[in-house]
């Protein structure tokens, strides 16, 4: 080719000499490119400028020597224009790019992006049987799941990275073996696997209904304490209220007031607080029957028990102090209870004993004489004299005489 060019430019502007120099650098281009020295090719090529379809022979040599450094994409890119300008040469170097990306895609963990292409490609190279080892893997991965390997159909799952659904069903593998755990009684192990699933499908849920079921297998046990503490972290789900109630009515029933009384206060059970304030008013326990009637709120009349009972417990506090002699402090509340039994005449008799009390201050001061006892004080010895005591000491109400 090198000596028919020169042989032709040497016939300078002789018929068509001039044309058939350029067409022996093609003819030697193409040779080189039929050779595959892409590199010759291209620099051959580019000397001829727009001479035939010389540019798109370079084109299509640069997009070879490209593919040959593993640039595939950008191969691509260039022979797929050049298809766009009916350069058939360029078909099946196309396919051999797109199987070395999706190669690529798959070596690099995007399956799914690897399988599209394989399927796409169809019957070229091994693509079908590469589309169908996915397509087996996934099959596998479900049979696993299917027959309960949770775990395992997981690992499969997650191997399969985006290729189609797989990243969802590693999770609903780990999902579907919460659901197992929560069947066959692993409360805790349950909610640890729904902990793990985050804002999977309903996990969240599943993470509350493992507790739930846990405290209802507690109350079923009669671990009632226990039931109660689970029930507690539960807050508004479901029927948890009326599972800590039940708790409250077997306290109830069993006698267990105090207990009870604190989770009807918890869950704001103002009807059974009543009752158990008509229990406690029933066996004269004011106290608490007052506290209880307190805690019931505006429940029925349990604001008026309240106050009803607070006046008969002030007026039996006001009683004791009178036995005790206390009678400052007992006309303090007779006083607050004015209209209530016998307060009145009870303040007049406490003034009578306060007057009679200053009294006594008065006359047992130290140095006092007083008259305590008889005693015969004649010869004869028939009289009943008053005994007269000088006091000596106060301690109190006591005084040495």
């Amino acid at each position: 080719y090198d000596n028919a060019k020169s042989a032709f430019e040497a016939l300078k502007d002789y018929a068509d000499a001039e044309k058939m120099a350029k067409e022996s650098v093609y003819q030697k281009g193409e040779k080189q490119l039929a050779d595959g020295q892409y590199d010759l090719a291209l620099s051959t090529f580019s000397t001829l400028g727009t001479y035939k379809k010389a540019y798109d022979d370079a084109s299509y040599a640069q997009s070879r020597i490209d593919m040959q450094k593993g640039d595939y994409q950008k191969a691509l890119d260039g022979l797929v224009k050049l298809m766009g300008y009916g350069y058939q040469e360029a078909e099946e170097p196309i396919l051999e790019c797109r199987y070395q990306l999706a190669t690529q895609a798959e070596n690099n963990g995007q399956y799914a992006q690897a399988y599209a292409e394989y399927i796409d490609l169809g019957e070229y190279k091994d693509c079908a049987d590469k589309a169908a080892r996915f397509e087996n893997e996934y099959a596998a991965a479900s049979a696993l799941l299917a027959e309960g390997e949770y775990d395992n159909a997981k690992s499969a799952f997650e191997a399969l990275k985006d290729y189609a659904d797989a990243e969802k069903m590693a999770k609903e593998s780990v999902y579907q073996k919460g659901k197992k755990q929560l069947a066959d009684g692993r409360f805790d192990e349950a909610k640890a696997t729904f902990e793990s699933l985050k804002d999977y499908s309903d996990a969240e849920t599943m993470v509350k209904e493992s507790v739930y079921q846990k405290g209802k297998k507690q109350f079923a046990d009669g671990l009632f304490a226990e039931a109660e503490a689970t029930f507690d972290t539960l807050g508004e789900y479901s029927d948890t209220k009326e599972q800590i109630l039940a708790i409250g009515e077997h306290y109830y029933a069993t006698r267990q007031y105090e207990q009870a009384e604190a989770i009807y206060v918890k869950v704001s059970a103002a009807q059974q607080l009543y009752e158990l304030g008509q229990y406690y008013e029933s066996q004269d326990d004011l106290p608490n029957a007052i506290r209880v009637y307190g805690e019931a709120g505006t429940y029925e009349n349990a604001q008026n028990k309240v106050t009803a009972l607070q006046r008969e417990e002030d007026y039996r506090t006001a009683e004791a102090l009178c036995q005790e002699k206390e009678w400052q402090e007992a006309k303090a509340i007779y006083e607050r209870l004015i209209g209530y039994k016998d307060v009145e005449s009870k303040t007049t008799m406490c003034d009578k004993e306060i007057e009679a009390a200053a009294a006594r201050d008065v006359a047992f001061q130290p140095g006092k004489i007083v008259q305590f006892g008889r005693y015969p004080q004649t010869t004869e010895g028939n009289d009943d004299t008053m005994i007269e005591w000088q006091v000596l000491a106060r301690d109190g109400r006591n005084a040495l005489l």
